[in-house]
């Protein structure tokens, strides 16, 4: 996954479960969690966390896809995140040393 997806998963997943045990916690102990305070338990504390997991799985993801011929580092050479535009020339031109 690219960095962005993968910080979008991130946020996803932990939304999920802080909504989950909200849910959990008011049909189980009639006790609730306000909206903003799980929204903010998700974005700040939880996201992070999810992310380090994420990101050892996100790097044997990119060496099997790799290993199967399509390297995702070589292809964002070629995109313009600003644009959403991928070119035909690399991003970043490498400049010859001889």
């Amino acid at each position: 996954m690219r960095k962005q997806t993968l910080a979008v998963v991130a946020y996803l997943v932990s939304v999920i479960f802080v909504y989950g045990v909200t849910l959990l916690l008011r049909w189980g102990f009639d006790w609730s969690v306000p909206g903003p305070v799980a929204q903010i338990m998700s974005a700040l504390l939880l996201a992070p966390l999810v992310l380090v997991p994420l990101s050892k799985l996100n790097q044997r993801l990119l060496t099997w896809r790799k290993n199967r011929g399509r390297d995702i580092q070589e292809e964002e050479r070629y995109e313009n995140v600003a644009a959403g535009l991928i070119s035909l020339r690399p991003a970043s031109p490498e400049k010859d040393c001889s």
